[in-house]
């Protein structure tokens, strides 16, 4: 509480320095270190026979994810409470991802766990509120923040550059990690362009050319977020009306892909 030492506190009557430090580790589902079994009952020969329940290779030596964090902010109250500013800047790396990495069905599993990745979330958070107006019984309270996050992949599996999520394969799209990018990298086939970036085009069928590796078409994080809040009250009644903003994801329209590809698109009109 810095402002305790600040004698004349017309303009700033409040000042607060905050900081912290932890770190927390977290786990997975249960039944994951050791294979498990079940019962089921056969018809013929109508023996109940004990057999292995797991797609997921255990791992024995699977560790708890472990996270470190920090975190400063200052909150500020400036004339007489009537302004007040608040702001953070967190930093928080996330070690030993618990992973379920495919594995060739032939082994009996389909995936196995193992600990791998690093993952570096940090951003900063800004918000300012105060008293616009305030006559007799009325009062007109607003207040805006803002909010930027990096969620940067900093290491996957020894070899491995890109870790898939979640696909749409008839389409050849992924949603996965990609090391050096922010979590939820968005990998697909891009047309083949020249060096001004115009789309190449086939001179014999009047289609568009495409690349023959897949590669980062976007990323489905959000480059900021922020809001808008406004409070007025008279006596006992109050109203209020708050408005979210999310700016700068990108996404792979499946609908628009169908439209294009049955000809539903204005773009798809000769001309």
């Amino acid at each position: 509480m810095f402002s305790e030492f600040i004698k004349n506190k017309k303009v700033m009557n409040y000042g607060k320095f905050r900081a912290s430090w932890a770190k927390v580790g977290s786990d997975t589902d249960p039944y994951q270190l050791g294979l498990t079994y079940t019962t089921g009952k056969y018809s013929y020969p109508g023996y109940t026979i004990a057999m292995i329940n797991n797609n997921t290779q255990p791992n024995k030596d699977l560790k708890p994810t472990m996270t470190s964090s920090y975190e400063l902010g200052f909150e500020l109250k400036f004339f007489n409470n009537r302004l007040g500013l608040d702001l953070t800047y967190y930093n928080q790396t996330s070690k030993d991802q618990i992973i379920g990495l495919a594995s060739s069905s032939t082994s009996g599993y389909t995936s196995r766990l193992i600990n791998a990745g690093k993952i570096q979330n940090k951003g900063v958070e800004i918000a300012l509120n105060g008293r616009v107006l305030a006559i007799k019984d009325f009062a007109w309270d607003a207040g805006i923040n803002f909010s930027k996050n990096s969620n940067k992949v900093l290491e996957l599996v020894e070899g491995t550059n890109y870790f898939e999520l979640a696909d749409a394969s008839w389409a050849n799209v992924s949603v996965g990690a990609e090391v050096g990018e922010d979590f939820g990298s968005i990998k697909g086939t891009d047309f083949k362009r020249n060096d001004n970036g115009d789309i190449l085009i086939d001179g014999t069928t009047g289609m568009p050319l495409f690349e023959e590796q897949t590669k980062t078409l976007g990323n489905a994080s959000w480059d900021w977020t922020g809001g808008f809040y406004s409070t007025f009250t008279y006596k006992n009644f109050r109203l209020s009306a708050g408005f979210d903003v999310k700016v700068g994801a990108d996404l792979y329209s499946m609908s628009m892909r169908s439209a294009y590809l049955t000809g539903k698109a204005k773009e798809t009109l000769a001309g």
